[in-house]
């Protein structure tokens, strides 16, 4: 879940109550989120005009994109 104060947040999926992780990298409201197509990586957009590039298997920052002229609105892979 992406909330307005920028805190990426990651639900269990054995019990949707439980957060399993959770950060606070951005610093502004998180716009789009995007799974890689094969699972391995999430692409997090938000209104600082930053990418956030995490591994899925422990949500630990990978990189960030971040030569953007606005914020994110969508992100996909290819």
């Amino acid at each position: 879940m992406g909330h307005n104060d920028g805190t990426l947040s990651v639900r269990a999926l054995s019990n949707l109550d439980e957060i399993a992780f959770t950060n606070t990298n951005s610093t502004e409201w998180i716009e789009a989120m995007q799974y890689s197509p094969d699972g391995k990586k999430l692409a997090v957009g938000s209104h600082d005009n930053t990418i956030y590039v995490y591994d899925s298997s422990n949500y630990t920052l990978l990189g960030k994109c971040t030569a953007h002229n606005s914020f994110i609105v969508s992100v996909d892979w290819s």
